[in-house]
């Protein structure tokens, strides 16, 4: 067995040897004192891995040969870890080719090489993770051979002031404070607005208080016409700059100091996997898979119901029909290990449909980025596997056919394949379909006399690239923005058109693909002012639901900055002229907390979780998340994160409200 990043690489090459250690180099360290002899043994730990792989490369020409050397070549081609499997059973070391290579001609057509790989973590793991669900006790198993990290989430059936998750040896993490008999609890801030967005009922209309060079024409509702996972423009009217709808939240009372958080997907090409929309074809099969790292099944269809169990990623949930429709407000009800509740889309759900499939491999093929044997190599596929081949989508290059595998868009040499019995199978493939829309999504914070506080902007102005940006404003002043941020000038070519008589030669602007780290945005902004000291960030989420990028500001403090109450918010679609406008452009929540609520002069119980919050413990970083922001100031400075060691034992969570809990991790050996 020979796979590294997801490639099987006996399809081209003849393993020789693998050669590596038992177990890595284990360094001990001692305390050496001056005045006593010997040494004190204090700690220990596993240094690097390296594996060194000799093989061979056989073809039957040298063309051949120099070919299949280019394609491995590529392959190893990295700038961070992939995963490398080297035995039957199937466990997995992240591993980066080392500078150590070489290459042996033995006779024309063959090849041998040798290299190493370094492994940074000393440890092969299980990709196949395991999860165990509970209450306040998780009996849990770890069947590999040393210790691993797990996440372990909480979620909150009720207010609570702490807690606490107790590890073997005296190890534990203590988020809050234990709570007395004696003293009052209290909110250490105040949420005066939950809105999921799942209806406008709570919005009202507006005609103004947007920024300049912007009309508001249209309308918003939610996505499904009815109450859904968010609110989205149904339409922008019409206009010759920026124009499009926007709707007024207004809170129960005016706010000093506040934290407001805003909850937006932004998508340039239209293509977010997260997309709620259900099908109506009752003609076809539907299913959803779990890509994020666990997804909570509810009892009811709300986001603060209690969690019945955490499903794990990579399993397949069949959606029961309610009213016959398979998504009801961006929810599927199913059922998962006997329990039948409600599983959100966002959360991280992809639609699977059954796709018929009427080719064959007739041998091991590559799937590969264009039409040419010189091209990256994307997969390798096993003799005998079923492929979708998309002749009609995209003109076959010569011998090679657009295919899809696993997921994967690419080329396949149509010599590999052979049609066969129609055969169905289940994809999440996508047809790449580049679309450089436009598009902005705005929201405002605004006083009772409709002065701006702040605004918060996702947007894509660019006609010619992929290139979303983020940008925050206090006042009217730039507050926040990604520096790193620019647009190169769009891609040209030269266009020769000749008739009888005449010769003209234009230039033209080509789409030129994608820039930036924000495109795809699911995510959020908060921006918070306490004591008139102000401060944003911009966090992004990966379809596993993890932060992917976050932009923070500085905390700042500015007579320049406005001092009004917040009063209201507008939210603001918009589109540019008749350009075409981004697809995926939603609000999917706002939250609005009142801070400074605690009385200083009197000892309290702080609640640090309401109902329905969640608490996610990261082990394998050390972090805590808090309804899914990062939130380490309220760990107890005694805490001790710790790792699952070996064997089975009960992990027991306490708090002093009710709660469901899941711990996941994947099992480790020293081998």
């Amino acid at each position: 067995m020979f796979k590294f990043d997801g490639i099987d690489l006996e399809m081209f090459v003849d393993v020789i040897s693998i050669d590596t250690t038992l177990m890595s180099e284990r360094k001990n360290d001692f305390i050496d004192p001056p005045s006593r002899s010997g040494r004190y043994y204090q700690d220990f730990k596993y240094d690097y891995k390296e594996i060194t792989i000799t093989f061979d490369i056989k073809a039957d020409t040298e063309e051949d040969c120099k070919s299949i050397i280019d394609t491995i070549s590529s392959v190893f081609n990295v700038s961070e870890e992939k995963e490398l499997i080297i035995d039957d059973n199937g466990r997995v070391y992240l591993a980066i080719p080392d500078g150590k290579f070489s290459k042996e001609k033995i006779t024309k057509g063959m090849r041998r090489i040798k290299m190493s790989f370094i492994c940074p973590t000393p440890f092969s793991h299980n990709p196949e993770a395991k999860i165990f669900n509970g209450e306040k006790t998780l009996s849990v198993s770890n069947e590999g051979n040393t210790s691993t990290p797990a996440i372990i989430n909480v979620d909150f059936e009720g207010n609570a002031t702490y807690c606490q998750i107790d590890g073997q040896n005296g190890k534990s993490i203590l988020i809050g404070q234990y709570p007395s008999l004696t003293k009052p609890k209290q909110e250490e801030s105040t949420t005066i607005v939950y809105e999921p967005c799942e209806t406008t009922e709570n919005f009202v209309s507006v005609t103004g208080e947007v920024d300049a060079k912007r009309t508001i024409t249209g309308t918003i509702q939610p996505n499904d016409g009815g109450t859904s996972w968010c609110i989205q423009a149904s339409d922008y009217g019409s206009g010759d700059n920026w124009h499009g709808p926007a709707l007024r939240y207004n809170l129960p009372s005016n706010v000093t100091d506040f934290e407001c958080s805003m909850y937006f997907y932004h998508d340039s090409k239209g293509k977010l996997k997260y997309n709620e929309i259900g099908s109506t074809d009752k003609t076809k099969t539907t299913k959803y898979k779990v890509t994020a790292t666990t997804v909570k099944l509810k009892e009811k269809r709300l986001s603060k119901s209690k969690t019945l169990l955490s499903i794990k990623k990579g399993v397949y949930l069949t959606p029961l029909k309610v009213n016959e429709q398979e998504v009801t407000n961006g929810w599927i009800k199913t059922t998962y290990n006997n329990k039948t509740g409600w599983v959100k889309i966002s959360t991280g759900l992809s639609k699977i449909t059954t796709t018929t499939a009427t080719y064959y491999t007739k041998q091991a093929a590559s799937l590969r980025v264009s039409g040419s044997k010189k091209s990256k190599l994307l997969a390798t596929i096993p003799k005998g596997t079923a492929i979708i081949v998309y002749p009609k989508i995209t003109a076959s290059k010569g011998k090679w056919t657009k295919a899809t595998y696993q997921g994967k868009n690419g080329y396949i040499y149509t010599d590999y394949i052979i049609e066969g019995d129609k055969v169905q199978i289940d994809t999440d493939q996508e047809i790449d379909a580049a679309e450089d829309k436009i598009g902005l999504l705005e929201c405002y914070g605004l006083d009772q006399a409709g002065n701006k506080l702040f605004k918060v902007m996702l947007c894509d102005e660019n006609e010619w690239y992929e290139a979303t940006y983020p940008f925050v404003q206090v006042g009217n002043t730039e507050f926040l923005k990604d520096k790193d941020f620019s647009v190169p000038e769009a891609k040209t070519t030269t266009v020769t058109n000749v008739s009888d008589d005449s010769l003209t030669v234009s230039t033209k602007t080509l789409r030129s693909g994608k820039y930036g780290n924000w495109n795809e945005f699911k995510g959020h902004f908060t921006i918070r002012r306490e004591k008139n000291e102000w401060y944003a960030e911009v966090i992004k989420y990966n379809s596993e639901g993890e932060i992917e990028k976050t932009l923070p500001s500085e905390v700042i403090k500015s007579d320049k900055f406005p001092v009004g109450d917040l009063n209201h918010i507008v939210v603001y679609f918009g589109k540019y002229a008749d350009k075409d406008v981004v697809d995926t452009m939603t609000f999917n929540r706002l939250v609005i907390t009142k801070l400074n609520e605690v009385n200083q002069d009197e000892e309290q119980d702080i609640i640090i979780f309401k109902e329905g919050d969640e608490l996610k413990v990261d082990f394998a970083n050390n972090e805590v998340y808090i309804n899914n922001v990062k939130n380490m100031e309220h760990v107890d400075i005694g805490s001790k994160f710790f790792e699952i060691p070996p064997g089975d034992f009960d992990l027991r969570i306490s708090s002093d409200a009710n709660i469901t809990s899941s711990i996941i991790y994947n099992e480790r050996w020293l081998d």
